[in-house]
């Protein structure tokens, strides 16, 4: 079985008060709610992908910080 790696991210910012998160409709046939993600492909690195799934996905150009993947 062949194991492939995804990469996502959480993108929100605060606003006076609050916090808003980004959320993105599905496609499939339940259209659930989810955060922007998928596969790595060739020889990216886990930022790299999680930045141009957000992009793909959204339009956004994201900065992630320092210790992100955690």
């Amino acid at each position: 079985m062949k194991l492939e790696k995804s990469c996502g991210a959480i993108v929100y910012r605060k606003t006076n008060n609050d916090i808003e998160f980004l959320a993105n409709r599905s496609n499939s046939p339940d259209r659930h709610w989810g955060f922007p993600k998928g596969h790595v492909e060739g020889e990216e690195t886990e930022e790299e992908t999680c930045i141009r799934e957000v992009y793909e996905e959204t339009g956004l150009i994201i900065n992630p910080f320092e210790g992100f993947r955690e």
